[in-house]
């Protein structure tokens, strides 16, 4: 008998650097939120930073929840 493993993956998460319009969150933030919607895990970056340190920033969020985000290498050709 086959067993279908369905994950829930939000694909698009903006990890928090300063934003005024609050579209960016913190890793605590995005792990609870995730676990009050059930979404199993999230692909993470920042965003309006330089593009080693939004590497940095979803390096530390995948090291601090490594089964729960996933992080992307968001690079910026002007910085």
């Amino acid at each position: 008998m086959l067993v279908a493993i369905i994950l829930i993956v939000d694909s698009h998460v903006h990890l928090k650097h300063g934003d005024v319009n609050r579209t960016e969150y913190r890793a605590e933030t995005i792990v609870y939120t995730m676990d009050t919607v059930g979404i199993d895990v999230s692909v993470v970056f920042a965003m309006g930073t330089s593009t080693n340190r939004s590497i940095e920033m979803a390096l530390e969020a995948h090291r601090r929840f490594p089964d729960r985000l996933i992080p992307y290498g968001l690079c910026y050709s002007k910085f």
